[in-house]
């Protein structure tokens, strides 16, 4: 980034966070130097007269936005993500990582390793291969750490429930898979 004239930053919100004629100079920098180093048209339709455009309150909304707040009330966030859109595959890599971070050795004599979503999967395969059904059965996984084995059961819990019911409405669906 400093190459287009943008200190080290690790955040969109870093730049929207500069005093806003600064934030839209450097905004449309990484906007040119997208459209260049993507060979893309996304970022190239006469972005010096686009930027002309935008004022302070363009800049206050999309900084807003990428904070988290609602856009409708106006109510600040406390936490800017939603867990239900992180995959699985990315909890389990920080679970790994803080592991590893936290006793390396104690990891490996525990026997603590990150399983990758397609093991899990393949697994899965081989311990429910000839199952009828898994909804009439309890599961456990003794070893959870990230919860990728869970996590597939569920997956697999959901989509035979609602194979076996397919007309279900939203709130029977909901309060069945709650209970799953």
């Amino acid at each position: 980034m400093s190459s287009i004239g943008i200190p080290t930053t690790n955040h969109l919100r870093e730049i929207l966070s500069r005093p806003k004629q600064e934030a839209r100079d450097w905004l449309y920098a990484l906007f040119k130097k997208l459209g260049t180093d993507f060979n893309g048209d996304l970022f190239s339709d006469n972005l010096d007269q686009e930027a002309k455009t935008i004022a302070a309150k363009h800049l206050e909304v999309l900084d807003q936005f990428l904070s988290g707040t609602n856009m409708t009330t106006g109510q600040l966030s406390f936490w800017p993500y939603d867990f239900a859109m992180i995959p699985i595959e990315t909890i389990s890599a920080i679970y790994e990582h803080f592991l590893q971070a936290e006793d390396p050795e104690g990891k490996r004599r525990a026997g603590a390793f990150y399983t990758p979503r397609f093991l899990a999967e393949v697994t899965l395969d081989i311990a429910f291969d000839g199952m009828d059904s898994l909804l009439d059965k309890r599961f456990l996984d003794p070893a959870c750490g990230s919860g990728i084995f869970l996590v597939g059961v569920f997956n697999r819990l959901a989509e035979e429930w609602k194979r076996l019911n397919p007309n279900a409405r939203y709130d029977r669906q909901a309060s069945s898979l709650i209970e799953i």
